[in-house]
């Protein structure tokens, strides 16, 4: 009698304890994964128009490099990198009120076949001071990291030059270590109708590298070789200050977009971003014109697209790998603005 009595007081027990919300028993119930946004984007005081990847007559440009300083400055750049091949040119004049920043171009490839085209590789070195020569070995890849090992030991940035070149596929990107930059898109490359990808598979290489595993930061340059052709793209760089150091430091860590486009008359009239800003797991993009915004994910899939807005945003799901968005003016379709990745984990 005692035990049937102790038995139900124990049931009665469970049950209260049941209506009251206690938990009698491991919970089954799953929390929802937590996505961490990783965005490059600060807000700063200005956006510095900057052109990276020029030459002069002193190595294949058709212009002296002050003439090429004047031509981007009246452009209305705020700072230029001038990368002549295999030397460093500074010892020339800017144009007013323009920050030089020097670099350099430098050519690898493998030994025996004298660095002709298309078996070259060229790297670009954004901050070096000391000229690296054009190196010829054992493998590709190998010279190409020792200039990449070159520049990142000058304080420098490297990036990798129009890879949609055919000759430079075969260099595996993935394998090279320490390079800042990978040029998406060249201007000159198709001009001179040289064997390479469309823009659009130059992009798939790029989300390629990013979707293997790389956090690298995305280029677009003029590589012009004259003055007529230094309207055609812009590296917009965050910054407080217009000087080296605060220029270098946010393309190090990627907090810029690069921009394209030019109207009718062939003028400069580019996309631009205002903002980018993260929230939990919500990426908003702002931009001062009506546009297109694509939202691309890994392995270079489109997650989203909305048309003719100024104000777009993202909800990120985890398993995206990495986001990056395509604005595309709506008003002047060729007018477009990139931003670098939103790298997203949980």
């Amino acid at each position: 009698m005692i035990k049937k009595v102790a038995a139900t007081i124990a049931l009665i027990l469970v049950v209260s304890l049941s209506i009251a919300g206690c938990t009698v028993s491991p919970s089954t119930t799953r929390e929802t994964p937590i996505v961490h946004l990783h965005s490059s984007w600060v807000q700063k005081s200005y956006v510095y128009e900057g052109g990276i990847h020029f030459h002069s007559t002193n190595s294949d440009g058709a212009n002296t490099s002050e003439q090429m300083s004047a031509a981007y400055r009246a452009e209305g750049f705020n700072f230029t990198v001038l990368t002549d091949h295999q030397v460093v040119t500074s010892n020339y004049t800017p144009a007013p009120s323009i920050l030089a920043i020097s670099g350099g171009e430098i050519t690898t490839c493998e030994h025996g076949n004298n660095c002709t085209f298309p078996g070259q590789v060229h790297i670009i070195a954004v901050g070096i001071t000391q000229p690296i020569g054009e190196k010829s070995g054992s493998t590709v890849s190998q010279n190409t990291q020792v200039v990449i090992n070159n520049i990142m030991n000058q304080g420098g940035l490297a990036a990798l030059a129009h890879p949609a070149l055919l000759g430079y596929i075969y260099t595996n990107p993935l394998g090279l270590q320490n390079y800042t930059f990978v040029e998406t898109q060249n201007y000159t490359i198709p001009r001179m109708n040289l064997t390479a990808l469309t823009n659009a598979q130059a992009w798939q290489y790029y989300d390629d590298i990013l979707t293997g595993g790389k956090q690298v930061w995305a280029l677009r340059d003029d590589d012009a070789h004259g003055t007529t052709l230094v309207n055609r793209s812009a590296t917009m760089v965050n910054a407080d200050h217009l000087t080296n150091a605060d220029i270098l430091a946010n393309l190090k860590e990627g907090n810029y977009y690069v921009a394209a486009g030019f109207g009718s008359t062939g003028t400069r009239d580019m996309a631009r971003i205002s903002s980018i800003a993260t929230n939990n797991d919500t990426i908003t993009i702002k931009v001062p014109q009506k546009s297109t915004i694509q939202w691309i994910k890994s392995g270079g899939v489109i997650a989203k697209t909305t048309a003719n807005v100024t104000t777009d945003f993202y909800i990120a799901q985890g398993n995206e790998g990495y986001v990056r968005i395509v604005v595309s003016r709506s008003d002047n379709l060729v007018a477009q603005a990139w931003s670098q990745p939103i790298f997203v984990t949980l």
